[in-house]
């Protein structure tokens, strides 16, 4: 990552200037709130964000430049994870939630005297991890908050959080990169365009896609969708291929290239796309029509709806099903 570290700050990072600049006048105006939201697809750096604010507001010796001082005793204990005014609450073990317990452990800490008598701060993330009984009994902190707390939620799907949360807490928007800029962070990164599609403008999500080796399965997606619709695969055969991806995964590449089937039978070209890509959309928009295409597109929309509200999916048969969609043989499909 060493291309995306020369861009990042000790206490922030390059692409998050605006917001931090933003925090830091409401600090030396002594307006800042006692809840911020801090939204933004995952990816973007939040969290070194939230770690960076925290940083700040903890330090005991902040410089001329109103940054932390980074080697106060606060700033030491921050370096090793072992500041006693700071609580990062986040889903433990492999649960997938925050539960309630988590939450009402921090009634009592959000109302003591801090350490050093400055603020306590609470981190929560991501927050449209709590359950509803998490999320309520947050909502009774944040109904009566103590001057001295600050809480952090960090949200990746801020519209998955109670109206009655987003209403009490101030928003601070991270917006996702341009290419533009991605391809300046990543400049030596070899075949960085192959995965610009899949990092929906986040830089921190690269490595984990390098490491995925995504960018491949990404294309043999199409690769096989395409031997799909012209008949030189099966259904099933095509479903089992894919059995072993997480069906996230493969639904989001699946959604990036319907989106390019779609935009192809509209607009008949798009400069961005490889050779390959380009020659198996134009053998792709031969055999399926718009109509059918938005069909397909409208399913997705809706399982990447019930995968958001964690509902369970047959994996399998849900495959299966799409299978059987972009083949038109509506007679056989299943939801």
């Amino acid at each position: 990552m060493s291309d995306l570290l020369r861009f990042c700050s000790t206490d922030s990072i390059d692409w998050h200037r605006f917001q931090w600049a933003q925090l830091q006048s409401m600090i030396v105006r002594q307006q800042l709130p006692h809840a911020l939201l801090l939204t933004g697809l995952q990816g973007l750096g939040k969290q070194q964000f939230a770690m960076g604010l925290a940083k700040r507001l903890l330090c005991e010796h902040v410089d001329k430049m109103n940054e932390a001082c980074g080697q106060c005793r606060a700033c030491l204990w921050l370096a090793s994870n072992s500041h006693p005014d700071l609580s990062v609450v986040s889903p433990e073990g492999d649960s997938r939630s925050i539960k309630v317990d988590q939450i009402r452990q921090l009634h009592q800490k959000a109302y003591q005297s801090s350490h050093n008598g400055g603020y306590r701060i609470i981190v929560i993330a991501p927050a449209e991890a709590m359950n509803v009984a998490a999320a309520n009994a947050l909502l009774k902190l944040l109904e009566e908050p103590n001057d001295e707390t600050l809480l952090l939620l960090l949200s990746h799907q801020a519209q998955l959080l109670l109206p009655t949360l987003r209403s009490r807490c101030q928003s601070v928007y991270f917006p996702p990169l341009s290419d533009e800029s991605l391809l300046t962070l990543y400049a030596n990164t070899e075949n960085i365009e192959a995965y610009l599609p899949l990092m929906f403008g986040a830089p921190f999500r690269l490595q984990g896609l390098i490491d995925d080796k995504r960018a491949e399965s990404h294309q043999e997606i199409l690769r096989d969708t395409v031997a799909l619709i012209e008949g030189f695969k099966e259904p099933c055969n095509y479903a089992s291929c894919w059995q072993s991806l997480a069906l996230e995964v493969f639904l989001e590449s699946l959604l990036l290239w319907m989106t390019e089937a779609s935009k192809w039978q509209l607009i008949g070209k798009n400069d961005d796309l490889s050779k390959e890509s380009k020659e198996l959309l134009i053998r792709w928009s031969r055999h399926i029509q718009l109509p059918q295409l938005f069909d397909v597109l409208e399913h997705l929309l809706e399982t990447k709806k019930y995968l958001s509200e964690k509902i369970a999916i047959n994996h399998t048969l849900w495959l299966e099903g799409i299978a059987l969609r972009l083949t038109g043989d509506v007679s056989q499909q299943g939801r």
